[in-house]
């Protein structure tokens, strides 16, 4: 049986949608956790950092599996790390187990996030790539801000953490069911097509400076959004002695930010291109966070959601446009590298909170906000250079 390129697209939405609904558990479950056990605010740290390495490894290995496997056997072995490391957290009575299972479900969101995006960006065509990467990412975005809301509800009403992530666990293989029985003979075509279809357009070595500020591109793009995720709940609650429930109210408007900015982001990169867009982006954030950060209106910090949103689909749309769909190896050596570096900077973040104080932990992360603007600039002057040199040699 063969799914439809617009099914298909379909399928690729809503699984991401799924994972990122359980990916959204984790800032409730980092606070549940730090409190039961007493834990250090540089365990946290040091588990999302290790985590995280992991997670921007296996991102690298599938651009290269990508290659060799195509995308729908690379993403049913994403699924399958997740699946099992999410249903297996029922037995999560330690912090060890809940610590390594953590890390295999982080191995399996590096393996699908990037099969996800590289397999979209695919199926869609040049012109409208960024549009349709970034509806995808508006079923990523709805799962994320629909997890702390769900996941509080259901604590309240008597359930265990270790139950509802174990639950979450069903839809995912319920996908990875449909992906092996209706999609066998698409994988195939989908492979032969990326061999042929494009080659890295500018030829770069990983070591070229083009690709260094991409990296930098990538890790401001991502540390706000996961600085969010993994420290904001903790600081709410310490900092501004909010409860749990408060906190993740506040949480919520984040999340529930980042689909409003997608659905809109998507109607108006038809008029704007991608720098000046994840340059608004950048600009904005900066501006909120220090608002949050100075008036101690948590609010402000909730909106960044709404920009913040676009960075990473925007982010993949601009290396998949500049290297082709071929380079998945390329792009996945960025994705880890940059993933790398911002997971050691969220990791200082739990040393600066054990030493300053969360605050500003929390608060020197508005730091890599404005490392981006600069990136961005500065992409944006090399690719016309390098776009001038070729034309020159030609």
């Amino acid at each position: 049986m063969k799914l439809t390129k617009k099914n298909l697209t379909l399928l690729l939405f809503l699984i991401y949608g799924q994972i990122c609904f359980t990916l959204s558990l984790r800032s409730n479950i980092f606070s549940i956790i730090q409190t039961e056990y007493n834990l250090p605010f540089s365990h946290i740290a040091t588990l999302v950092l290790i985590s995280g390495i992991v997670m921007q490894i296996s991102t690298y290995l599938t651009g290269i599996l990508i290659k060799r496997s195509g995308y729908n056997k690379t993403l049913i072995l994403g699924l399958v790390s997740l699946g099992v490391s999410v249903l297996f957290m029922i037995f999560a009575k330690t912090i060890f187990v809940f610590d390594f299972l953590f890390t295999v479900f982080m191995f399996g969101l590096g393996v699908s996030s990037l099969v996800l995006n590289m397999y979209t960006g695919f199926l869609s065509d040049n012109n409208s790539r960024g549009k349709t990467i970034m509806k995808l990412h508006v079923g990523a975005a709805t799962g994320l801000c629909l997890g702390p809301t769900v996941m509080s509800k259901l604590l309240t009403l008597g359930m265990s953490w270790q139950i509802i992530i174990s639950l979450s666990s069903i839809p995912i293989f319920i996908f990875i069911i449909i992906l092996t029985v209706c999609n066998k003979t698409k994988d195939g075509v989908v492979s032969i097509h990326i061999n042929k279809k494009c080659h890295n357009k500018n030829n770069l070595p990983y070591k070229s400076l083009i690709v260094w500020t991409f990296i930098v591109i990538f890790l401001c793009s991502q540390i706000w959004e996961y600085g969010m995720g993994t420290w904001f709940i903790i600081y709410a609650k310490h900092a501004q002695n909010l409860s749990e429930t408060e906190a993740s109210r506040y949480l919520t408007i984040f999340l529930v930010s980042f689909p409003i900015g997608r659905l809109l982001s998507s109607k108006i990169l038809d008029y704007i291109s991608y720098y000046q867009s994840i340059l608004v982006a950048f600009a904005a954030d900066f501006i909120l966070i220090l608002l949050g950060i100075t008036t101690k209106q948590l609010i402000f910090i909730s909106l960044t959601g709404l920009f913040t949103s676009l960075m990473y689909p925007i982010t993949m749309s601009m290396m998949q446009e500049e290297f082709g769909e071929s380079s998945s190896d390329l792009i996945g050596w960025i994705c880890m590298i940059g993933g790398i570096l911002q997971y050691i900077f969220i990791w200082t973040v739990g040393k600066i909170g054990d030493n300053f104080g969360i605050t500003i932990g929390f608060s020197s992360l508005i730091i890599y906000i404005l490392i981006g603007n600069i990136a961005v600039l500065l992409i944006k002057n090399l690719l016309s250079e390098s776009k001038t040199a070729v034309e020159s040699h030609s």
